[in-house]
């Protein structure tokens, strides 16, 4: 009987714990924004109503969710008491439980990319240095780097609620969870 009720508290868990991950790939719209999921907690978001409009493309946002570096655009806790460490990523993608873009600028503009850890809390950004970016990834594994557009991106998830990263149809899952 206790076996019983262990394994039946294990597959609810288990069930709450997809069903839960589920909810994060439903919907592309949240109030005012559009979308994009990544791994939960993280997605990038773009104002609804823009378009694909040159200067639009900068617009989508990535919020860090463990701080990040609250440096990235100039703007520091000391002059900005309360600003939301993000960046704005032009291309992403997700591979083994790995959140990794880059926002390609002008050329008076910084270069910058990032990558997410989720699972060890990493949110690491790199400002004008795309070899030690390329470095990172492929210390962690990541040797061949491909980057998804946010409006292609947006297109895919709105018109068949997938992503590179995300397709239940397909059994891909941004990460798999271990039992």
């Amino acid at each position: 009987m206790y076996k019983s009720k262990t394994l039946l508290s294990i597959l609810v868990f288990v069930i709450s714990c997809k069903s839960g991950a589920d909810d994060f790939y439903s919907y592309y719209t949240y109030e005012d924004l559009y979308r994009l999921p990544l791994i939960p907690p993280y997605q990038i978001t773009n104002l609804a109503g823009f378009d694909e409009r040159p200067y639009a493309s900068y617009s989508w946002e990535l919020r860090f969710v463990h701080g990040g570096d609250k440096n990235v655009y100039g703007f520091n806790e000391a002059s900005f008491p309360g600003v939301i460490p993000s960046v704005r990523p032009t291309a992403v993608n997700v591979t083994n439980g790995i959140i990794y873009g880059y926002n390609r600028r002008g050329e008076f503009e910084s270069q910058i990319g990032f990558v997410i850890v989720p699972r060890e809390k990493i949110e690491k950004v790199f400002k004008n240095d795309e070899k030690g970016w390329k470095s990172f990834l492929e210390q962690r594994g990541i040797k061949i780097i491909k980057l998804f557009e946010g409006w292609q991106l947006f297109k895919q998830f709105k018109e068949t609620n997938t992503l590179p990263w995300y397709n239940p149809d397909r059994d891909i899952y941004p990460e798999k969870v271990k039992l």
